[in-house]
């Protein structure tokens, strides 16, 4: 969900942001705020809870099950790519565009992912 969030939000600030590059007025970005800094950490703890409960767990999702059907290495590399791979383009969004949502539509999207990963990490420990 945060990919297709993300996704949505490079369209529009590319759409809403064509204007000011056509016509060649420098915009200065808004500084990213310490808001969307504490979201993405909260994100990157919310991932790392779930690794952690998950980890040599049977997996259901096959994107991340290994060659014995559990979760290892390959299940985390794969988490760690999509992780921050969002932020890393959060980051983009946000430092080279001035349209203002930007950043309250970033931070909505990392505390959701991040309430939604620890719910499933909490899950995953009471299965245990």
């Amino acid at each position: 969900m945060p990919t297709i969030v993300l996704a949505l939000l490079a369209v529009a600030t590319a759409w809403g942001a064509s204007p000011h590059y056509l016509a060649r007025v420098p915009v200065e970005p808004e500084p990213i705020s310490t808001h969307w800094k504490i979201s993405a950490v909260a994100l990157t703890a919310g991932a790392a809870l779930d690794v952690v409960s998950s980890w040599q767990q049977p997996e259901a999702n096959p994107v991340y099950r290994g060659a014995d059907g559990r979760f290892g290495g390959k299940g985390v590399a794969i988490k760690g790519i999509i992780i921050g791979g969002n932020l890393a383009l959060q980051y983009v969004v946000l430092k080279r565009t001035n349209w203002k949502p930007a950043q309250k539509i970033c931070i909505a999207a990392n505390w959701i992912a991040a309430g939604t990963q620890t719910g499933v990490a909490v899950r995953n420990w009471r299965l245990e």
